[in-house]
């Protein structure tokens, strides 16, 4: 039987659909499929990087301004008791001599270095206190200095809460982020939130607060840097003396925590 060009042409085209797609050419699709998720994934990854940074800022910002409100209303910084020499204020927040390691009478702070050996935190709230210990303690929320840094933040937002106006203004932050600290307390194992907040940035981890030193004093001009204390005598550019957080995590501005 003889075939002419067309039954040629239709075998041919019929060869070629069933071909199908070649190695290097599946190789090519699934190369530029590749580049594109990566190019989705990357541009996500920076969004959301981008939106958790504003998040963080976003309640710094609240938190600062709470601080400032307190400033305003008490006409005089929040005092942190401090350990150190270089860290310690007195009641107007101007330099004292000489300070020894167990405080002195007579020198009032906001935020002491130990929230768990001072009665106004681990009160109970019908006593006046902040009531710290009214449920229980869990680690890190215990009288350990192990875990003493992340403890100062939250008792600087227990000071701010009872003012009627900082607390308004913390109620604004991101309960995301700014919250009770939640501990599996007894045998249960439940969670039970106690009466501290904790700041937590979008990541999980804790914030800490870094409190300036206290007020330059002409005395300091003599001292020298020793071993263990290598920020001792050094003024900031805001009229304090750094001190070992300082030294540590970085230089308040302003004189502000």
């Amino acid at each position: 039987m003889r075939h002419g060009p067309d039954m040629r042409s239709k075998r041919s085209r019929r060869v070629a659909r069933a071909r199908g797609f070649t190695l290097l050419e599946l190789v090519i699709v699934v190369g530029v499929i590749i580049v594109l998720m990566s190019l989705v994934l990357g541009v996500g990854s920076i969004v959301v990087a981008q939106s958790e940074n504003r998040q963080l800022n976003a309640v710094m910002t609240i938190v600062d301004s709470a601080i400032a409100e307190f400033e305003a209303q008490t006409g005089r910084p929040i005092v942190f008791q401090g350990q150190s020499s270089s860290s310690r204020y007195d009641h107007c927040g101007h330099a004292a001599d000489r300070y020894d390691n167990l405080g002195d009478a007579g020198f009032y702070y906001d935020v002491p270095y130990f929230p768990y050996r001072d009665d106004r935190f681990t009160l109970g709230l019908d006593d006046g206190g902040f009531g710290w210990a009214e449920i229980g303690v869990c680690p890190p929320w215990e009288d350990n200095t192990s875990y003493i840094r992340r403890q100062w933040l939250a008792a600087t937002l227990a000071v701010l809460a009872q003012n009627p106006a900082c607390a308004e203004i913390l109620a604004k932050g991101d309960p995301a982020l700014l919250h009770n600290v939640q501990c599996i307390i007894g045998s249960d194992g439940r969670l039970r939130a106690l009466n501290i907040q904790e700041f937590v940035d979008p990541w999980g981890n804790q914030v800490y607060i870094v409190f300036p030193g206290r007020p330059y004093h002409p005395m300091d001009a003599g001292e020298k840097p020793t071993p263990g204390e290598p920020y001792k005598g050094i003024r900031d550019q805001d009229g304090t003396i750094q001190n070992a957080q300082e030294y540590r995590f970085g230089i308040c501005r302003n004189g502000r925590p």
